[in-house]
């Protein structure tokens, strides 16, 4: 039996394989936690620059490609059994969920093994129990996770014993839908097209589009940072959140806060919340060429 989301063992496992020789069991269960790792570098690399508790733009994609793996998974359970492949695909697209929930909820939940969230749920049990309240939120969300866990393990049993390798597409297709109701939360909320759903970029490029800002603009230094200056109200160097919605809003775009602090979020590149003369021009020269709709 081997484990595709919990690495404890294969660390273990991968240690003991080379203390006694065996290069081509280390080289596989090496391989597994590369993956993993791997599942988590794509989802911080489609998302790098999450916001705890805020569901990011580009959420929705990177659950459809962990529903890719798996499907690729499920095929080769199926068709080539014998292929040690399918488990690096399971394991990425674990990595990837895991990774995905890490970063939404600033590391309190890890989806794919419980041992820390049991040891959480302890704590917070021992601290309700000596009158510390503070944390209990938390424990409703790790008790339903835990709860969750086993019936995914429940329903595994059963979908296995009746559909064999083809099993996870019903993982997959979980994940599958995950990811449409994430792009479909965005494009109903922010009232944009599909394709900007999908790509993530249509926070700024709507927001240039209603300032009339042109691709010769963002080519032009000048008009960039002079632009930066008109939306500085207080002149303190800064672009924060309020000087942004009340720009967007005088140009007829409507947006929520919601929206201001991910437009916020894609250009603060230290974090403090607000964007400064050098984040501006980064974002603007870097990130937005190309981006702004034709229609401009």
């Amino acid at each position: 039996m081997q484990a595709v989301s919990a690495f404890t063992g294969s660390y273990t496992r991968a240690g003991l394989a080379l203390a006694d020789g065996d290069a081509s069991f280390f080289g596989f269960e090496a391989s597994m936690i590369g993956a993993f790792i791997g599942g988590s570098c794509i989802s911080a690399l489609i998302n790098p620059r999450p916001k705890p508790w805020q569901l990011g733009p580009t959420y929705g994609p990177t659950f459809i490609i962990g529903s890719i793996l798996l499907a690729i998974s499920s095929t080769l359970a199926s068709t080539h059994p014998e292929d040690k492949s399918l488990f690096y695909f399971a394991s990425a697209a674990n990595g990837l969920q895991n990774g995905m929930t890490s970063m939404y909820s600033a590391n309190l939940i890890r989806t794919s093994h419980l041992t820390g969230t049991s040891t959480d749920i302890g704590l917070i049990i021992g601290q309700m129990l000596r009158g510390n309240f503070a944390n209990s939120f938390k424990l409703g969300v790790l008790v339903s996770l835990a709860v969750s866990f086993w019936a995914g393990s429940l329903t595994s049993f059963y979908a296995v014993s009746k559909f064999r390798g083809f099993a996870l597409i019903f993982n997959a297709a979980f994940f599958f839908l995950i990811g449409i109701g994430c792009v479909v939360f965005v494009i109903l909320t922010n009232k944009i097209t599909v394709w900007q759903a999908v790509t993530g970029k249509w926070h700024w490029s709507r927001a240039l589009n209603a300032l009339d800002v042109t691709q010769d603009a963002l080519e032009n230094d000048g008009a960039c940072m002079g632009m930066f200056d008109r939306l500085d109200v207080d002149g303190d160097g800064f672009l924060e959140a309020d000087e942004l919605h009340l720009a967007l809003k005088t140009s007829g775009m409507r947006i929520s806060k919601k929206g201001i602090k991910a437009l916020i979020a894609v250009g603060d590149t230290d974090g403090d919340g607000k964007i400064s003369r050098d984040e501006w021009f980064e974002l603007m020269q870097g990130n937005l060429s190309g981006t702004i709709e034709s229609s401009v």
